[in-house]
């Protein structure tokens, strides 16, 4: 898997690396090295500095729950 940005690129490498505040520690406690690395190595040239996210929930692009017919 890969970053989806460059801040979360720099946040993996963190945790990776051993940083000791409270979001690189959930990481290291929730993912394991292999994947920390998979994130961190994530070449950041064409990333987006940051992803906005998704305000809307499960909600689709048309307002209409996911996962239901």
């Amino acid at each position: 898997m890969s970053s989806k940005s460059k801040a979360q690129a720099n946040l993996m490498r963190a945790a990776e690396h051993g940083a000791t505040f409270a979001k690189a520690k959930k990481l290291r406690a929730s993912m394991t090295a292999a994947q920390l690395h998979d994130f961190a190595v994530t070449k950041s040239k064409n990333l987006p500095r940051h992803v906005k996210k998704n305000h809307q929930g499960s909600m689709n692009r048309y307002g209409a729950m996911r996962g239901g017919h």
